[in-house]
């Protein structure tokens, strides 16, 4: 089968249906409490199994599916780091904004206002602000919001050359970005108010994601002339190609402690989930993928790092099921088992 939700333009990617490279971390990755002491992890998901697309949560087996959403068009769930709230993107007044809503579905507020479209939310780590990315003004910039004033500031002005995927570093003091100028995609970065803008890759680079202790950055790059998964330290230097596969690597996860990997991965001629350390060795396969019609993808660490939630999209019935498998592959549970597209699953972290 040929993968039609996967097409690199200009060493971007066009996203079908859910993020498939470099997926920016949902949560802090930490465990909620049920109030006894006892940690329990809920994954919040879309689906269009109601008719159209629509927000849900449920427990990391399955059980207790919650809908939280029903305007019919609400996607890419991503939860802000105490867990009380899930900030997404909806097109309820038939433009993609940005809106929030509490962990129960209840409070939801649009966000963002202006026409054009309102994409990859991301929070900052105290919370206090999102960021985003938008074509409001007619090409693709950054954008920020502080919560509290509802203040929106556009930190780029690269007019026609798109500046897109801001992530967070974890102490909130910087923001790494994906900029195509020249159809070449490289990493930046730059203060939460748009300052001191740094090109950190100049042999291209995109979809940046911190380690959680900041020091360093993981991104996709086609330097290679296929997808690859690179590292470098946060300034920039010693860059360095973990796949190194041409078969080629695609989303990716890291895992809470920052040692581990894990991503989807063509290397075997099927689409399978992998986790490898930091450094690029030990790569194990965790899925052994049977059926070259079906892709695996978009993993997601457990916030205690113990399991990994993934998409399989399954290709004689074009359906896609949430998995979890354990970090070494076992204990493979399929937590949805439907005709409709379950995916883009993001764990709760603690409140």
């Amino acid at each position: 089968m040929k993968r039609s939700i996967k097409i690199l333009v200009l060493g971007a990617i066009i996203l079908f249906g859910f993020l498939v490279f470099g997926p920016q971390s949902c949560s802090d990755n930490s465990a909620d409490s049920n109030g006894d002491g006892v940690k329990v992890n809920i994954i919040a998901f879309q689906s269009n199994r109601d008719g159209g697309v629509n927000i849900y949560t449920m427990q990391p087996d399955g059980s207790n599916v919650i809908k939280l959403t029903s305007s019919n068009i609400d996607y890419s769930p991503v939860w802000s780091p105490d867990g009380s709230k899930i900030a997404f993107i909806s097109d309820e007044y038939s433009q993609e904004d940005v809106f929030t809503m509490k962990a129960d579905g209840s409070a939801r507020v649009r966000m963002t206002f202006d026409f054009g479209k309102d994409l990859n939310p991301a929070w900052s780590p105290d919370g206090s602000k999102i960021a985003w990315e938008s074509n409001r003004d007619g090409h693709w910039e950054i954008y920020v919001m502080d919560l509290a004033t509802t203040i929106k500031t556009r930190l780029t002005n690269h007019e026609s050359n798109p500046s897109e995927r801001p992530a967070w570093s974890p102490n909130g003091l910087h923001i790494a970005y994906t900029y195509v100028s020249g159809g070449i995609a490289n990493v930046y970065v730059m203060d939460p108010d748009g300052d001191n803008k740094t090109q950190l890759t100049t042999e291209g680079g995109f979809a940046p994601q911190y380690i959680p202790d900041g020091s360093k950055i993981v991104f996709g790059s086609v330097r290679d002339g296929n997808n690859e998964v690179y590292i470098m330290n946060a300034d920039g230097s010693n860059e360095t190609n973990l796949t190194n596969d041409p078969g080629g690597d695609f989303s990716f996860d890291i895992s809470p402690d920052g040692t581990k990997l894990a991503l989807e991965s063509l290397r075997s001629g099927k689409y399978d989930i992998y986790v490898m350390d930091i450094d690029g060795s030990n790569l194990v396969n965790l899925t052994n993928n049977s059926d070259a019609d079906n892709v695996y993808a978009d993993p997601h660490w457990s916030p205690d790092g113990t399991e990994i939630a993934y998409i399989v999209e399954f290709g004689a019935t074009n359906t896609r099921d949430i998995f979890v498998a354990k970090g070494d592959g076992s204990g493979i549970v399929r937590l949805t088992n439907n005709d409709y597209k379950d995916q883009r699953p993001c764990w709760k972290p603690t409140q």
